[in-house]
This record gives C-alpha cells, sequence and structure tokens, in this order.
C-alpha cells in the first residue's frame, strides 16, 4: 500500500491556520451571489468578434442600447455616450455580470419633450463636443469635414431604420437618455443644460440594467446583424 506523508500544517506567525466556521454564512452569501451573476440571460449571436465600444457613434453595443431606449419608452429620438459604456459583450452566452460591467453605474432611463429647433440645436452642440459622435437612435446625421479636419453635424434628420423625414422646428418630439446625462449634465450637456430645461421630464422607467435585463430574459437572443447597416450607417462621415 502506497504510503502518503503527513499533510503539512500551515501556521502564521506561529500560529496554526484551521477553518472557522464563523466564516461559512459570509462564503455561503457570495457563493450565491457569483451564482446568480453567472447565470445565463440570454445569447447574442450574428457576430464572431468582440462587440467593442467604439467612439465612432455607431457600432452593436451602441446602437443596441439606444434601440432599446427607443422600444422601452416610446421616444422619438434617443442617445447614449458611449463613455457610459464600461465593457465589451462576446460572442454566445450573455450573463448578467455581462449586463452590469457594460453598465455599472446604476443610471435610470428618462425621456424628456423638445421641440425639433431645440433638437437639431443640441445635436450640434453634442456632436461637437469632447464625447462627440454620441450614439443614437431614430436620427440619421452627415458629418461633414471642415477646413481644420474636424468632422461637424451638416444635415440631420429623422430614420427609423427605412426612410428619412424632416425634423419640423415647432413639433414637438420624445426624446430619451439616461439620468447622467439629462438631470446631472453629464459629458456634454452640460452645454445642453445651460440654455435647456428639461420639459415633461420622467425618469420613473427604471434603472437601465435591470430593465435591459428584464428584456434579454424574455427575448432570449440577439441577433446584432440588425443593429448595424453599413450601407445606411446612423452617422456617415463625409470628406
Amino acid at each position: 500500500m502506497k504510503e502518503y506523508l503527513p499533510l503539512v500544517e500551515y501556521k502564521f506567525h506561529g500560529k496554526k491556520i484551521e477553518k472557522n466556521s464563523k466564516l461559512q454564512p459570509i462564503h455561503t452569501k457570495y457563493d450565491e451571489k457569483y451564482k446568480e451573476y453567472n447565470t445565463s440571460i440570454c445569447t447574442l449571436t450574428g457576430v464572431e468578434d468582440t462587440l467593442t465600444v467604439e467612439k465612432n457613434g455607431s457600432f452593436y453595443l451602441g446602437n443596441f442600447i439606444t434601440d432599446f431606449y427607443t422600444f422601452s419608452t416610446g421616444a422619438d429620438i434617443s442617445l447614449a455616450s458611449y463613455g457610459c459604456l464600461r465593457s465589451f459583450w462576446y460572442p454566445g452566452k450573455i450573463r448578467k455580470y455581462n449586463i452590469k460591467d457594460l453598465l455599472p453605474y446604476n443610471n435610470y432611463l428618462c425621456t424628456f419633450k423638445m421641440k425639433g429647433y431645440e433638437v437639431k440645436k443640441m445635436m450640434k452642440i453634442i456632436q461637437a463636443g469632447r464625447k462627440k459622435y454620441y450614439l443614437t437612435s431614430g436620427l440619421k446625421q452627415l458629418m461633414f469635414k471642415n477646413k481644420f479636419g474636424e468632422y461637424k453635424l451638416g444635415d440631420i434628420k429623422l430614420y427609423d431604420g427605412y426612410k428619412q423625414n424632416e425634423i419640423i422646428p415647432d413639433n414637438d418630439y420624445l426624446i430619451s437618455a439616461n439620468n447622467f446625462l439629462i438631470v446631472h449634465g453629464g459629458d456634454d450637456f452640460n452645454k445642453v443644460l445651460s440654455w435647456y430645461k428639461p420639459k415633461e421630464l420622467n425618469c420613473e422607467y427604471g434603472e437601465e440594467s435591470i430593465i435591459i435585463e428584464k428584456y434579454l430574459r424574455e427575448i432570449q437572443n440577439i441577433d446584432v446583424r440588425k443593429y448595424v447597416n453599413n450601407d445606411y450607417p446612423r452617422i456617415k462621415f463625409m470628406d
């Protein structure tokens, strides 16, 4: 029969290290949390590459998020800053922790009303700001390069993925964005809030990561190909 050496008696500062059963409830608590956050929510298909956070105003993750804003609120136009998206998503299983990693700030989804001329003014400001090339749903934008080599917003229209319509200056439009932008003036929205006071502001839709998780559990699959049309990008850069 094979003989084994005695187990090593681990010590720290001369004291034997022993299991402390009082700590087990803490381990159990975090084991349960791990299982919860490692649970598969849905499956991501349609692409083989990692879905990254890109600063060009039009990419799978950003378009998905802004389209989700529109779907959840019935907004005409939805906006998001790429700076609010903090992680990557990978093809295959999307787990709960993937949602929290992407949207870790507990921001709430809001809607507000703007006149058409205010929409155009807002977009010109933020698309030229520090976090320029904001992600959008419901808009088609043409960016033109000026003599300094900088892209500035030129033409802008309503766009539902199929057809374009003019933005009517005196019409009311429902806009959705998170509270970091429209309530706290995050990123470039401090410049917008210097002249615009949010009208019919509603931030009762819930925390965005929670309502997105609920939505993903219901649909079970994200085919990301429908969120980017390379022939008709939401933001087109013209040289």
